[in-house]
């Protein structure tokens, strides 16, 4: 793990850069997918862009399962396809509801009040939560230290170690940075002195890791993409000049 000087680095670049190229893309292709829509819509009909745009989310998943197998097990494609059938549900949902209430589809405004109080209050609650829960570890171990001094006399207690409820808090977490480095040091390994069919089967254990996670994530490249689609509907992305400090801020 980094530490001093390095770790801020490391997390500057994570702001700066990596963090901004996925907000980014995700953005793009939200609009892509709000731009083939009206053209969709306009061409084929509702049912008609439905089919297209599925198909090309199939051959984007496999694009994607290609490229995180056989060159890089981050890639992100195969997330933006899932992401993108997610959209079409919400598409198909707007729909629905827009029968239901005489062809009167919601307003675009919800494009992107919906993911900007979602974007902004999940990591907050979470940070909260989490603070919560480190706090009311480190009471616990204090009261329970507190509780039971050692005594002069007697030799130490051994801990039994058979059961993850035996461990403090700190012990797990080393326990865990220890099992990621150790992932970490047979993966280099593999890469480094591994056949092509080892560095293959990585690749795969490490993609189909990462699309087990899409859950948390996909959460939040949705609600990006949902942001890209509202630059299109709501007209921002035609009159660029008159927002430009908007897109200068992006």
């Amino acid at each position: 793990e980094y530490t001093g000087i390095h770790l801020w680095l490391d997390r500057l670049v994570e702001w700066l850069i990596q963090g901004k190229f996925y907000p980014l893309f995700s953005l793009l292709f939200g609009m892509g997918f709000a731009v083939m829509l009206q053209r969709g819509e306009a061409r084929a009909g509702a049912g008609g862009f439905v089919a297209i745009y599925l198909r090309r989310l199939i051959a984007l998943f496999a694009f994607g399962l290609l490229h995180g197998v056989l060159f890089y097990p981050g890639d992100i494609l195969h997330a933006y396809a899932l992401g993108g059938v997610v959209l079409l549900i919400g598409y198909g949902l707007v729909l629905g509801l827009a029968k239901l209430r005489g062809g009167r589809r919601p307003h675009v405004r919800w494009l992107a009040i919906v993911p900007l109080v979602m974007l902004v209050g999940l990591p907050l609650l979470g940070g909260i939560g989490y603070t919560a829960y480190e706090l009311a570890e480190a009471k616990s171990e204090a009261a329970v230290t507190a509780a039971a001094p050692a005594k002069p006399d007697a030799k130490p207690e051994t801990r039994p170690d058979t059961t993850p409820d035996a461990k403090s808090p700190a012990e797990q977490r080393a326990e865990r940075r220890a099992r990621g480095q150790k992932a970490y040091d047979d993966a280099r390994k593999i890469y480094q002195t591994g056949t092509w069919l080892e560095i293959t089967q990585l690749r795969w254990k490490e993609l189909t890791r990462q699309m087990s996670l899409f859950a948390g994530f996909g959460l939040q490249v949705v609600l990006i993409f949902m942001l890209g689609a509202w630059f299109v509907f709501s007209g921002t992305l035609k009159d660029i000049a008159g927002h430009r400090r908007l897109f200068e801020r992006l």
